[in-house]
């Protein structure tokens, strides 16, 4: 799964906070969160996922999206895969 980014940064800054306050309240580092909203590939953990929604008071679906999920959109209709 990964982090929809301006979903996301959309969601920190409703809570008035910013995302090393973010890192801090969660448990996780800031880092790891800067990694998931530039790289789009990049897999984000269930733990992480679970800590950030917790410090945001949010569901997860909110935040991420699951990879499988979204390639089924990406495949082109015809193709079989």
């Amino acid at each position: 799964m990964k982090i929809r980014p301006l979903v996301f940064r959309i969601l920190v800054s409703e809570k008035g906070m910013t995302i090393p306050e973010l890192a801090d309240k969660a448990g996780v580092l800031a880092e790891c969160i800067y990694g998931n909203l530039r790289d789009p590939d990049r897999s984000l953990r269930w733990d992480t996922l679970w800590r950030l929604c917790q410090a945001l008071g949010c569901e997860p679906h909110e935040i991420a999206v699951l990879r499988e999920y979204e390639r089924d959109f990406d495949r082109e209709p015809g193709n079989g895969g």
